[in-house]
């Protein structure tokens, strides 16, 4: 699975239980996740580790750091999941702000 889409799925599943915080559970609980994970083609520790770069990036905050990961989205991390602001690299990747080339002028 592409480590972007996982990032957004993340970010929409802490995002969806708003303003309630989110647990793991309920992200391993996805559709989409689920489905790859029974496969083969996504493992916990991929999920984890995702969980991780968006806390260090500053996209979602941990409530419990060092046990059960409860997730809550930042200000930042609701900007990308309402897409609210320019598309963040790290969330978007090729579809980010930065990447979207100016609009054809108009005559």
């Amino acid at each position: 699975m592409d480590r972007y889409v996982l990032r957004r799925q993340i970010l929409d599943a802490v995002h969806a239980m708003e303003p309630a915080p989110c647990e793991l559970a309920e992200i391993n609980a996805l559709p989409n996740l689920r489905l790859a994970l029974d496969r083969g083609l996504l493992t916990q520790e991929n999920i984890v580790e995702e969980i991780q770069g968006l806390i260090e990036h500053g996209y979602i905050s941990d409530l419990r750091p060092g046990r059960a990961p409860l997730l809550r989205l930042t200000a930042r991390g609701r900007d990308q999941a309402k897409r609210d602001s320019d598309l963040d690299e790290y969330i978007w990747g090729q579809y980010a702000s930065k990447f979207a080339g100016p609009s054809p002028a108009r005559e």
